[in-house]
């Protein structure tokens, strides 16, 4: 799959050593659910895990690398929170590419791959309250407060976003979905 600037490829064994480098830096992963860096046997873990939900499900996480070097600035994708049937949109952006629209260029991605490939017609998201450019992408999707998520507890805020809304909205355009 392809916006105007990314390559999005689903997550591979070759991307080990960026998602280690990702996990194990505190700025990184302060918001996610560890709350900070992950060691290497939860490293490990956690890619199993992207690995597992592809095979089970046929969708996960992407690799977003820019077209205009190939360098890989994070990823982003969807997947069932914690063994639900609510699919969540996930993204991560590395230090030093922040700020340059690739996380919305991406969840407006995957949410348009979510409901145009998958047929998914309801879409999840939550971030923490302190994660503001996280909540800022959730919003600029499209997504409304929605209480009924509330796979993570409270300490995040639950988002959803429904086909018929996400159709309202000009949102991206992708090669390739």
């Amino acid at each position: 799959m392809q916006t105007d600037r990314l390559i999005l490829a689903p997550i591979s064994a070759n991307d080990h050593g960026f998602m280690a480098e990702f996990l194990s830096d505190s700025m990184l992963t302060r918001y996610l659910p560890k709350g900070g860096p992950y060691t290497g046997p939860e490293i490990e873990e956690y890619m199993a895990a992207r690995f597992e939900h592809w095979e089970t499900h046929g969708f996960g996480n992407f690799m977003l690398r820019k077209k205009s070097s190939g360098v890989t600035v994070g990823y982003a994708g969807l997947e069932h929170a914690r063994g639900t049937a609510f699919v969540d949109i996930r993204y991560g952006i590395v230090q030093g590419h922040c700020g340059n629209g690739f996380a919305l260029e991406a969840a407006r991605a995957v949410a348009g791959y979510g409901f145009t490939v998958l047929g998914l017609t309801t879409l999840y998201g939550a971030a923490v309250p302190e994660n503001e450019a996280s909540l800022a992408v959730l919003r600029k999707i499209g997504m409304a407060l929605d209480p009924a998520f509330d796979c993570y507890g409270d300490v995040v805020i639950p988002f959803s976003i429904t086909l018929d809304r996400f159709r309202d909205k000009p949102l991206f355009h992708t090669k390739g979905a």
